[in-house]
C-alpha cells in the first residue's frame, strides 16, 4: 500500500507540475494578447487625435479667415470714411492755404 500511496503522490505531483506550466502559459498568452490590444488601442486613440486635432486646426483656421475678412472689411470701410472726409476736407484746406498766402480774409 506504501507503494501505491507514493505512486499516487507521485502522479498527483506530475498533474500539479502540468497544471501549473499550463497556467504559465494561459498567463504569458493573456498577458501577450493584452499587449497587443493596448497597441491597438493606443494606435486608435493616436490615429482619433491626429484627426481631431486636425478638425480643431482646421476650425480655428476658418474663424481666423472669417475674423481677418470682418478685419478687413471694417478697415475698408473706415478707409472710405476717411477718404471722403479727407476730400470734403480738401477744399477748406485748399480756401485756407489761398488765404495765407495771399493774404486775403
Amino acid at each position: 500500500m506504501t507503494v501505491e500511496t507514493l505512486k499516487r503522490i507521485i502522479d498527483a505531483e506530475k498533474e500539479a507540475e502540468k497544471l501549473l506550466e499550463d497556467a504559465k502559459m494561459s498567463v504569458a498568452k493573456i498577458l501577450s494578447d493584452a499587449e497587443e490590444e493596448i497597441k491597438k488601442l493606443r494606435a486608435e486613440a493616436d490615429k482619433e487625435n491626429k484627426i481631431l486635432a486636425a478638425e480643431i486646426s482646421d476650425k480655428y483656421a476658418r474663424d481666423g479667415k472669417k475674423e481677418a475678412e470682418a478685419i478687413l472689411k471694417a478697415s475698408n470701410a473706415e478707409v472710405a470714411e476717411l477718404k471722403t472726409l479727407a476730400e470734403s476736407n480738401l477744399n477748406s484746406a485748399v480756401h485756407v492755404v489761398l488765404e495765407k498766402i495771399l493774404d486775403v480774409k
